[in-house]
């Protein structure tokens, strides 16, 4: 059984209007002499240029349907039920995540932000987390981090912290064979 998709006019176009979770999921066979835009340049329009830099996979200076695409199935895949993103808020229950890598990612950014017991993540704490590992990592030819900074001995801990020192080894390996394979010799710049 095909998709019914809801139509409404505006600006003199019929447009079809994205509301439900089916919506989402069917969005990759709507034809797409149905979309109102099949491209949209990511400067000089009234949307966050962060977003935008995050459709923009080919970083082309415009995002087109297949990246629209791509975004729409990463995120039904991330959700349990993807009509939870059109609740808004800026919080999201643990229990509406997925089961894999995001979803333990958050539980293990609420542990070591001293809230082992959330049921829910927010925008505050990715924020509250960024900021506090911001000044831990910092770019080095060729993008990769200096991970001596990452020395979990010497920096503040939240309560609830656990010590990753061993988890990463196998990052600051991977690192040292793509600085070697980029003529950087495995060496991180020094200050």
């Amino acid at each position: 059984m095909t998709h019914r998709w809801k139509v409404y006019r505006s600006g003199g176009v019929d447009q079809v209007a994205l509301s439900s979770r089916d919506d989402l999921i069917h969005l990759a066979s709507l034809d797409p002499k149905l979309w109102v835009a099949l491209s949209m340049p990511t400067s000089g329009v009234h949307v966050d240029r962060r977003t935008l830099a995050l459709l923009d996979t080919d970083h082309d200076g415009y995002v087109r349907r297949p990246e629209v695409l791509a975004a729409v199935a990463w995120m039904c895949s991330a959700y349990r039920d993807p009509g939870t993103l059109f609740t808004g808020g800026d919080t999201i229950a643990l229990d509406q995540i997925a089961d894999g890598p995001i979803l333990r990612s958050a539980r293990r950014l609420l542990v070591t932000l001293g809230k082992p017991d959330a049921r829910s993540i927010a925008i505050s704490d990715v924020a509250e987390a960024t900021a506090m590992f911001a000044h831990r990592v910092r770019p080095v030819r060729g993008g990769h981090a200096d991970l001596r900074l990452l020395r979990l001995d010497r920096c503040p801990r939240p309560a609830g912290h656990v010590r990753r020192a061993a988890h990463l080894r196998p990052v600051r390996r991977a690192c040292r064979t793509a600085d070697r394979a980029t003529g950087l010799g495995g060496r991180p710049a020094g200050p």
